[in-house]
């Protein structure tokens, strides 16, 4: 069964019956569907349209193919995105969202990922109103900056990490402040280039400063009546306290107290307003229209317990990925997650049950995304010790079961070389009776 004849068979009748309306139609109920996070239930109300050669509808294929979130799936997100490229070879749009597919596929395609994202600002720079957008810089500065390092370790190409730094600058000084969402876009920008003076320059006064405007702008700046406030204020404190301390270290001046903020602080800061958000995700019946981060609230709650580091902590960090991982079944990262925090307890079997679903086993081929290749890593480490010593007890149960098909084998053959002899001594006694006979 086909791709499509699988979802088509799944998705509820309510997705498939959807598509009268024509491609508009069936394009606003798939963009509903997927802001709903319901990715598989697109592909049947697209489905009509795969032939259509209309632009609109391969692009939203494909998104529809990176919420699925697997490898396969992400490599189908590409195949679409190239044929909407095919389409309008011009539109930076495409360019954009392949770049995005490819982005899910992790560190073996950086490269093509990169390309693409200096297609679109290349493109949209050569239009009419000569530069690209903030977010479009922003994000080809991550890639320039995943290329600077791509295995996330060794000698760091410099030349990479400066144009990265280039553009982080120039997404910064273009976002505008007029309005919430303007905001939460500088604040997070700003902890973009902290991270990269951090990692890639190990710059942590210049990383502070940064730091230090974005945290401005998170406490004094966003209306924390509005709920994504909170979660963009508890992404902010999580981000600060990843620096590490050497970066938001606490100085203690004799006559002022404590001078900055702690790391538990930033962590504990975190945590509340993570917890904040969830419960009005949850309160809402899970809407995920007005609480669009529910699930990556779960996910970054359970970070930063497992950052906090005590036993207790990493129990609850084990929760939450349990309940990211509930509520979207489609992405196995967060078992490899919860793997990892069961390995620092020395949950080993724990560990060994993780490695079940075999999506994960695709995952361990090294199709992840950037930031959760060390994880990952260590974890198919364990597990991949846990299958050789399997495979090495199979491989002694298999001589021994050989062993054993010898010893009939060898018993059958001795039976049968008596058969032949006792027969070949009865053909003997035939002869000679008919021979004395005569």
């Amino acid at each position: 069964m086909s791709m499509w004849a699988a979802l088509s068979v799944a998705a509820p009748a309510m997705a498939q019956g959807a598509t009268t309306g024509g491609i508009d139609a069936a394009l606003k109920q798939a963009e509903t569907l997927r802001t709903q996070r319901r990715f598989s239930e697109m592909l049947p109300v697209l489905q009509p349209f795969a032939d259509s050669k209309n632009f609109d509808v391969y692009i939203a294929i494909g998104r529809a193919y990176e919420g699925l979130r697997l490898p396969e799936h992400c490599m189908t997100a590409v195949q679409w995105h190239s044929k909407a490229i095919d389409l309008q070879p011009n539109n930076p749009n495409a360019y954009e969202r392949r770049a995005a597919a490819y982005d899910c596929l992790g560190n073996p395609y950086f490269q093509p990922e990169l390309t693409d994202r200096e297609k679109y600002v290349a493109l949209d720079e050569a239009g009419p109103n000569k530069t690209s957008t903030p977010g479009r810089y922003a994000d080809l500065a991550g890639a320039t900056s995943d290329m600077a390092a791509p295995t996330g370790q060794g000698q760091i190409d410099f030349s990479r990490a400066q144009r990265a730094l280039e553009l982080r600058s120039k997404a910064i000084a273009m976002t505008p402040v007029a309005t919430t969402g303007n905001l939460r876009d500088k604040a997070g920008r700003l902890m973009d280039r902290a991270e990269l003076m951090n990692s890639r320059f190990a710059n942590p006064g210049a990383a502070r400063v940064d730091a230090d405007a974005a945290l401005d702008i998170a406490r004094n700046q966003l209306d924390m009546s509005d709920p994504a406030n909170w979660y963009s204020r508890a992404e902010i404190n999580r981000r600060y306290g990843a620096l590490g301390s050497t970066i938001i270290a606490a100085v203690n001046l004799p006559g002022f107290g404590v001078f900055r903020s702690t790391q538990a602080a930033m962590r504990n800061e975190a945590t509340d307003y993570y917890t904040r958000y969830i419960n009005a995700f949850e309160a809402s019946g899970r809407d995920y229209v007005k609480y669009g981060s529910g699930i990556d609230a779960y996910t970054n709650r359970a970070s930063v317990h497992n950052s906090i580091g005590d036993p207790a902590s990493k129990h609850k960090a084990i929760d939450d990925y349990t309940k990211a991982f509930e509520l979207n079944p489609r992405e196995p990262r967060r078992l490899w997650d919860r793997a990892q925090r069961q390995l620092e307890l020395g949950n080993n079997a724990a560990v060994r049950a993780e490695a079940q679903p075999p999506q994960l086993q695709q995952l361990a081929g090294g199709h992840v995304r950037r930031h959760e290749r060390g994880d990952i890593t260590r974890v198919a480490g364990i597990l991949s010790r846990h299958r050789a010593a399997h495979a090495h007890r199979d491989l002694i149960l298999r001589d021994q079961q050989s062993d054993r098909d010898d010893d009939r084998d060898t018993e059958q053959d001795r039976e049968r070389s008596a058969n032949r002899r006792h027969s070949h001594i009865a053909d003997l006694c035939n002869l000679r009776a008919g021979a004395s006979s005569t």
